[in-house]
């Protein structure tokens, strides 16, 4: 399991022997994955550049989607000459715009790509990117409290007669609308996809536990479980499945599971902390790359500790 070659620095020698005589398996609580193993998905990438072969990423995808109003939102997007940009908070937010897309003209399209598109996170960027071909600001900020604040910063610039065209889930509990609008910034807000927990879930833990119960020695006395959490909703979803398959004191297997919970953003560590469970940390920068970082440093200070 564990890379011995000479040539292994010394910092990926002191994970191998640090992580020797426990296993240590990420659960990644990723809305948009609907496989288990994710080889080539960003977050694994990163997990196996820093730790190479000693830790294992997992899937499970705690929300699913149905999209709503799509032709109320191509209608808006008709209108462009009305808007002064457009706010896409999450992948689902760019799947609703292209479907609505496709209801439109090409002029209108041409249009459209000369506003301002603001989007939350690279991942959200690099989407749009790469579906739409059109690039947008406000990505580096993160969350959608820090993007409503360099909204705010960016006001100055806005033709103030048009307003901000923002759609979004319809339990969004972001806190973007609210800063927006103490600063009487004019958005324009469409729901266009209802969130709702995955309807697979207790499957989705049973083949978990399965797979940890078959691939790890029971002679291991330990196994260390990070959970990342990338939204309040997932740890909603998540929370009664994760006591009931892997936090039951009952059951031996469990015993040797240790859990700890990993938020993207201040709002998900809140709602973590509302279950009355400990934030083992908050990832720095909302990055597949920060969270191998971040979760090195951390591995690193708690076992030389």
């Amino acid at each position: 399991m564990y890379n011995t070659d000479s040539n292994v620095d010394d910092e990926d020698q002191k994970v191998c022997t640090i992580m020797k005589n426990e296993k240590t398996i990420i659960l990644l609580a990723k809305s948009d994955c609907h496989h288990h193993f994710l080889p080539d998905n960003e977050y694994s990438i990163e997990i196996k550049r820093k730790f190479g072969q000693s830790i294992q990423t997992y899937f499970i995808s705690p929300i699913q989607f149905d999209f709503i109003n799509i032709v109320e939102l191509g209608e808006l997007l008709t209108r462009s000459d009305q808007w002064s940009g457009i706010i896409l908070t999450s992948k689902r937010c760019i799947d609703a715009l292209i479907m609505s897309i496709k209801m439109i003209p090409d002029s209108v399209m041409n249009s459209l790509k000369k506003l301002t598109f603001f989007t939350v996170g690279t991942s959200t960027r690099s989407y749009l990117l790469e579906k739409l071909q059109i690039n947008s600001k406000g990505y580096h900020t993160g969350n959608s409290e820090d993007l409503a604040q360099f909204i705010v910063e960016q006001y100055e610039t806005f033709d103030k007669s048009k307003s901000l065209l923002y759609p979004c889930s319809q339990i969004r509990t972001d806190p973007l609308m609210k800063t927006l609008s103490k600063h009487n910034i004019s958005v324009r807000e469409i729901h266009c996809y209802i969130t709702m927990a995955n309807q697979n879930l207790d499957n989705d833990f049973q083949n978990f536990k399965t797979f940890i119960s078959t691939t790890f020695t029971m002679m291991m006395d330990r196994i260390l479980l990070p959970v990342v959490f990338f939204s309040p909703s997932g740890v909603d979803n998540l929370y009664d499945y994760l006591q009931k398959y892997l936090h039951n004191n009952d059951d031996e297997f469990s015993k040797k599971i240790h859990l700890r919970y990993i938020a993207f953003g201040r709002q998900t560590a809140q709602r973590i902390e509302s279950k009355n469970l400990n934030v083992w940390f908050t990832v720095s920068v909302p990055t597949a790359k920060s969270l191998a970082e971040d979760l090195y440093r951390k591995i690193m200070t708690t076992t030389n500790n």
